[in-house]
């Protein structure tokens, strides 16, 4: 309501007075002198002085010497070094990372069909080819799985539904059920060939859905620790 108002805002100086003593002194640093003195007689004096304290001899002294002889600061300039600090120092803070805005297309992006993917990938790639290879490591499907060391196949398909992971092969190639059926136990093994043999024909997109919900269990293994999918993809996997 202040800056409704038009008046001092409150609220923003007590979450300035909030921050770490050192972010502050590394703002200030590189600010006017006066701007020194607006936000130190702004917050905490105990805060201001912490802060000052970690600021250069020369700039201490010459904001010392400013906050002695200058007259008051009006509302229209207060507010307008109010609005730099809101950009400053929390615009950037709560805008969402670039691993983070990368981590969320490519959530967005694992969830379509491959064709899909590949074609946004060569999309990107003709203008962005360095974002395209960042995209194109944080992509999984189900088919990736051939690509996966024995061990961490294993640790996937030891959290997999046995319904769900016969839905899923019934969709794949060969080499895919090569290369999951070995890391399956003996008995598992034995019901999925059974029912792989059987002539059950059900429709693509619980298939495709079936698929999906692996690749996803992969990611969050991945993003757990579990598995390495940076050094598997690289080969560098125990």
């Amino acid at each position: 309501m202040s800056e409704l108002r038009g008046r001092s805002n409150k609220f923003l100086w007590r979450r300035v007075g909030g921050l770490s003593d050192q972010v502050l002194a590394n703002y200030l640093g590189a600010e006017h002198p006066q701007t020194v003195v607006i936000l130190l007689s702004r917050v905490d004096p105990a805060v201001a002085a912490r802060v000052l304290a970690l600021l250069p001899g020369a700039l201490r002294a010459e904001a010392m010497r400013r906050m002695l002889v200058s007259k008051p600061v009006s509302e229209h300039v207060l507010h307008i070094v109010e609005e730099a600090l809101q950009e400053d120092l929390f615009a950037a803070a709560s805008a969402p990372s670039t691993n983070e805005v990368s981590a969320r297309v490519a959530g967005i992006v694992n969830q379509l069909e491959r064709e899909h993917i590949v074609e946004i990938i060569e999309g990107i790639a003709r203008s962005e080819p360095v974002l395209a290879e960042q995209l194109k490591s944080m992509i999984f499907s189900f088919e990736d799985i051939v690509g996966l060391s024995e061990r961490a196949r294993m640790i996937i398909f030891d959290q997999v539904q046995i319904d769900r992971l016969i839905l899923a092969l019934r969709g794949s190639d060969a080499s895919v059920r090569e290369a999951v059926l070995p890391c399956l136990s003996a008995r598992t093994r034995r019901m999925v060939e059974s029912e792989l043999a059987s002539a059950a024909d059900p429709p693509k997109k619980e298939v495709v859905t079936a698929q999906r919900e692996i690749a996803n269990l992969t990611l969050r293994l991945s993003s757990q620790g579990l598995i390495d999918l940076v050094a598997e993809r690289r080969g560098e996997a125990a």
